[in-house]
């Protein structure tokens, strides 16, 4: 397999900028404690986006339904072990979903940066293509992030280096399909499969019971309008690259 470390070097600046995306735009405290709510929603159309319109989608083509049974509950069950971890290190409630959310953005960051090598092997243009697609969908689960985080209490700089962290993994996950091009082609859908269970556990175990708290008719209505609008952006997001997954 022949790919220039050119390409490789500005796929890995290209990610290595979108952590600092929510420092642009969330200066103030106060915004995010007033959009936080909305925040959570947004990420709870975002991860379902992903699950229908990218992960679930490239599962059912790459693997038969047995294999398909068998990875996605393990994808929940790490998704519940790493919950459970986290939940014994700090507090719960909205501290646990931060952290949760940066394990998911770990896990789904080096699937990225393995398929983005892998399409670099179908062409340049290919690599290039699917590393802004990446960069295009990650953009509002980075906002979400920021705000979430920010929520959490957690400092600036705290944010910055852990989604700085989180954007390496991607960067090493190309640097691990480059060294392991034939393994990782045979075993990026049993990935795939794994990390849809993953998403699965933390959008319906940790995002959906804060998007149904609320009772009253106007608020579900504008919560229903935040979720579709995630959903949705997503959903955009598959057709400027409809094969990221």
């Amino acid at each position: 397999m022949q790919i220039h470390l050119g390409y490789l070097i500005i796929s890995s600046l290209i990610l290595a900028s979108y952590p600092f995306i929510g420092l642009l735009l969330f200066i103030h405290k106060r915004i995010i404690f007033t959009l936080s709510n909305y925040l959570l929603i947004f990420t709870f159309g975002t991860f379902w986006g992903n699950i229908l319109f990218h992960l679930l989608p490239a599962t059912l083509k790459k693997l038969p339904i047995k294999e398909i049974l068998i990875f996605l509950p393990l994808g929940m069950l790490i998704s519940w072990t790493i919950d459970k971890f986290i939940q014994h290190k700090c507090q719960r409630g909205i501290n646990s979903i931060a952290y949760h959310l940066f394990s998911n953005d770990v896990l789904h960051n080096f699937m990225d940066g393995i398929i983005i090598l892998l399409s670099y092997g179908i062409s340049p243009l290919s690599g290039i293509s699917s590393t802004l697609a990446v960069l295009l969908h990650e953009i509002p689960h980075e906002l979400c992030e920021w705000g979430i985080m920010l929520k959490a209490n957690f400092s600036y700089r705290k944010v910055v280096l852990l989604n700085l962290i989180a954007a390496m993994v991607a960067i090493a996950g190309m640097g691990a399909a480059y060294l392991f091009f034939q393994l990782f082609q045979t075993w990026t859908p049993y990935f795939v499969a794994t990390i849809t269970g993953n998403f699965i556990f933390i959008a319906n175990a940790k995002l959906l019971p804060l998007a149904l708290r609320s009772t009253m008719p106007i608020v579900t209505f504008r919560n229903l309008l935040v979720f579709f609008s995630g959903f949705l952006l997503i959903g955009c997001s598959n057709f400027i690259h409809p094969h990221l997954h």
